[in-house]
């Protein structure tokens, strides 16, 4: 029957309802590493059962070919105070195996090359802390430049008024 993870899934089910999602993430991702596939799936599906969707964060599992993809969306909130969810990879369930045995010495019990995986999650949480800053500066941008056009047209106004006296 395997372990018994009713006790962790309930943990992780509290934290992901209390916005602590990127905990949840790491935790699972790195439980994706360690735990034979059955185990994991189960973990997985425990959690997600346990948790409250809409309450915090939440425990996304979403199927691709070969298995499933499980991933935490983190609530987030922007600089104008819109929220949004960011995807944080949490692992994958793989239901078939997509390497043969001779690579099977760099990979886990699904098959996935451990370095690989942990670069892959890396790149992807730079490459959306790099477009959310992008996302922030060009904001803040248009922000100054439209404080900067309305200090103009103030200007123009008060020489206008100025001019407009003299004559």
């Amino acid at each position: 029957m395997g372990r018994d993870f009713t006790e962790q899934a309930s943990r992780m089910a509290y934290d992901l309802d209390n916005g602590d999602g990127q905990l949840v993430a790491k935790k699972l991702r790195e439980d994706s590493l360690r735990l034979p596939d059955e185990e994991f799936a189960r973990l997985v599906y425990m959690t997600k059962n346990l948790e409250r969707p809409g309450y915090g964060d939440d425990l996304n599992i979403r199927q691709v070919a070969g298995g499933e993809v499980v991933s935490v969306d983190k609530l987030r909130q922007g600089s104008r105070g819109e929220q949004y969810n960011q995807r944080i990879p949490a692992g994958e369930i793989v239901f078939t195996p997509i390497y043969d045995d001779h690579h099977q010495h760099d990979r886990n019990s699904r098959g996935i090359d451990t370095r690989s995986a942990i670069i892959g999650g890396v790149i992807g949480a730079v490459a959306g802390a790099v477009i959310k800053h992008q996302i922030d500066d060009h904001r803040d941008n248009r922000r100054d430049n439209n404080h900067r056009d309305n200090d103009r047209d103030h200007r123009d106004d008060r020489r206008q008024h100025h001019d407009n006296r003299r004559r």
